[in-house]
C-alpha cells in the first residue's frame, strides 16, 4: 500500500491548486527495495529444513509492516506536502488567517439579521471576502488550497431561527490522494463542526466590539438618553469580558498548544500509523476542549452568544429605543436576567469539570473569568436570577 501511493498517478500529478511533490519516487524507491530484500528473507524461510516457523514469519512481517509505515509516512510528509495541508487546515478550519474570515463577517453582518435567502451563494461571499482581505490575489493563501475550499450553507427547515440557520456554514476541502489517508471524509467532518463554532465566536466577539466603537457616538445623546442607554453599556461590557476570555482561551490554551503538539509529531514520528494517531487525538482533544461534546455547555454558550447578539441589536436602534422606553426596559431587562443566569451556570458547570492536574486549559479560563470574583458570587448566589449589580471587570 505504501509503494502504492508513493507511485500513483495522484502523486506524481496533483490536482490544480495543491503543492507539488518535491520526489515522487523517492519513497517508492526505498519501498521497492525493502520489499526485495523482504521476499528474499520470506524465501530463505521457506527453505529452512524445519520449515516455515510463525514465530519467524511474525517478526518479518512486523517490520515489514513497520517499514511500510515508515515510507509511507514519508512519502506523505516529504513528497505529498503534508505540512502544507496542516497549515490549511490551520488557517481556514482553525481560522488561522484571521483577517480572511473578518472580512467574511463583515460581508455576511447585514444578511446574518435574518434567515438566509433560499439561494444564498457562500462560495461568492467567500471570494468577495478573499477579495477583500487579499486584493484579489489568492496566491496570498500561503498554503496554495485556497480554490479547493468551498463554504456552503445547507438549507434550513421552515421556521428555523436566523441565529441558527446561519450558524450552519459549512466549510469543505477537496484533499487528494494519499493526504486523504491521513485527513479522512470523516475527520473533515469534524474540523467543519469547529470551523462552525470558532466562527461563531468570533461572530459575537465582532459585534460586541463593534458595539463598544458605536458607543463613542452616544456623547452628543441628551443626558436622559445617556442615562437610558448606561445599563447595556455596562452589560454589553461583562458580554464582552465573557466573550473576550473564551476567545482568547480557545486560540491560546486550546488551538495554539494542541497544533503545536500535532505538527511537532507530524515532523517527528517518521511512522504514518503514529501520525494517524497523533492526528485523531488533537482532533479529539480539540472537540473536547471547545465543548462541542459536552452538550450542557454547547447550550449554555449558545444561549449566551444569542443574548450578546440580542444587546448588540439593542444598541443598534437606542434611538428608537429613547422612544419606546417601557418596551426597551422590558427586553434589556429580559436579557440582563439570562445572561446572568447563563453565565452563572456556565461558570458553575465548568468548575465541577475542572481540576487543575486534570485539565489545566480549563482551570486557566475559569481563572481569567472569576480573577476578581465576580462569577463565584454570581453562581454562589442565586443563579436563576443573577447578580443584581455589579460589573465583571475587564470590558473595555
Amino acid at each position: 500500500a505504501a509503494a502504492d501511493a508513493a507511485r500513483s498517478p495522484a502523486a506524481s500529478s496533483p490536482s490544480p491548486g495543491a503543492p507539488a511533490p518535491a520526489s515522487p519516487s523517492a519513497a517508492a524507491a526505498a519501498m521497492s527495495d525493502e520489499l526485495q530484500s523482504f521476499a528474499a528473507e520470506l524465501r530463505e524461510l521457506q527453505a529452512e529444513p524445519t520449515g516455515l516457523q510463525p514465530a519467524s514469519l511474525e517478526r518479518v512481517v512486523a517490520r515489514m509492516h513497520a517499514s511500510a509505515s515508515r515510507r509511507l509516512w514519508q512519502h506523505i510528509h516529504h513528497e505529498a506536502g503534508l505540512p502544507r495541508l496542516l497549515g490549511a487546515l490551520k488557517d481556514h478550519f482553525l481560522l488561522g488567517r484571521g483577517e480572511l474570515y473578518s472580512f467574511l463577517l463583515v460581508h455576511l453582518r447585514e444578511p446574518m439579521l435574518s434567515p438566509p435567502p433560499p439561494r444564498f451563494d457562500a462560495r461568492k461571499a467567500l471570494a468577495a471576502a478573499a477579495a477583500s482581505a487579499w486584493g484579489g490575489a489568492p496566491a496570498s493563501d500561503a498554503s496554495g488550497y485556497f480554490p479547493r475550499l468551498a463554504l456552503s450553507l445547507p438549507p434550513s427547515a421552515p421556521g428555523t431561527s436566523a441565529y441558527d440557520a446561519w450558524r450552519r456554514l459549512s466549510l469543505s476541502l477537496r484533499i487528494g490522494w494519499p493526504l486523504e489517508l491521513l485527513v479522512t471524509p470523516a475527520c473533515l467532518k469534524r474540523y467543519d463542526a469547529l470551523f462552525g463554532f470558532l466562527l461563531l465566536v468570533k461572530r459575537v466577539q465582532g459585534e460586541l466590539h463593534e458595539a463598544w466603537a458605536s458607543q463613542t457616538a452616544c456623547a452628543a445623546f441628551p443626558a436622559a438618553q445617556r442615562a437610558l442607554l448606561l445599563p447595556l453599556w455596562q452589560l454589553r461590557a461583562q458580554m464582552a469580558f465573557v466573550v473576550d476570555n473564551l476567545q482568547y482561551y480557545l486560540q491560546v490554551d486550546v488551538l495554539a498548544v494542541q497544533w503545536e503538539a500535532l505538527t511537532r509529531a507530524a515532523d517527528d514520528v517518521a511512522d504514518f500509523e503514529a501520525l494517524v494517531d497523533a492526528h485523531d487525538r488533537c482532533l479529539s482533544a480539540l472537540h473536547a476542549q471547545c465543548f462541542l461534546q459536552a452538550s450542557s455547555v454547547a447550550a449554555a454558550l449558545h444561549q449566551i452568544f444569542q443574548l450578546c447578539l440580542a444587546l448588540c441589536r439593542m444598541l443598534s436602534y437606542a434611538d428608537a429605543g429613547a422612544s419606546a422606553e417601557d418596551a426597551y426596559r422590558a427586553q434589556f431587562a429580559t436579557v440582563h436576567r439570562e445572561f446572568h443566569r447563563q453565565s452563572a451556570f456556565l461558570f458553575a458547570y465548568l468548575s465541577n469539570m475542572s481540576s487543575p492536574q486534570a485539565s489545566p486549559h480549563l482551570a486557566q479560563l475559569l481563572l481569567r473569568l472569576n480573577f476578581n470574583s465576580f462569577f463565584q458570587a454570581a453562581s454562589d448566589g442565586d443563579a436563576g436570577a443573577g447578580p443584581s449589580g455589579g460589573v465583571a471587570a475587564g470590558g473595555p
